[in-house]
């Protein structure tokens, strides 16, 4: 015989009845929240049309660009489409870590970061890179 307790309509209790003592088992186990999703920004938007960078000391993350080339304090990046008329789809991604070590041209990744500008030209200072593919 099953019985079921509730002391609200949010606490419920199933005790099995064997004879005639309750063993009481939880009904409902919480689950872990979700971690939020990512936004992704296109570096268009990034970029913008002007001449400094719409998003400048604002932490963003890009998505589905891809590695173009590795220089000595960090790497370019670009992507595939391009969506925005007069914006770039490539930009400059300051490394001051080692992750660039790890990384060549055509290695797709993922990015975050905050946007700044560098005399005059729009960069993001990694925090934090993903490798998502290799050579594409």
């Amino acid at each position: 015989m099953i019985a079921l307790f509730c002391s609200d309509s949010m606490s419920c209790l199933f005790f099995g009845l064997q004879g005639g003592s309750p063993n009481p088992t939880p009904s409902l186990t919480p689950s872990p929240t979700p971690a939020p999703p990512v936004i992704c920004t296109p570096i268009q938007s990034i970029q913008g049309t002007g001449f400094s960078s719409p998003y400048e000391g604002q932490d963003v993350n890009v998505c589905g660009v891809y590695v173009t080339a590795v220089v000595y304090n960090g790497f370019f990046v670009q992507e595939i489409v391009s969506t925005t008329a007069g914006g770039s789809s490539g930009i400059f991604v300051y490394d001051p870590s080692s992750f660039k070590d790890n990384i060549q041209a055509g290695n797709e990744i993922e990015i975050a970061g905050r946007v700044g500008e560098y005399y005059g030209h729009t960069q993001i200072t990694m925090s934090s890179a993903t490798v998502k593919s290799g050579m594409h």
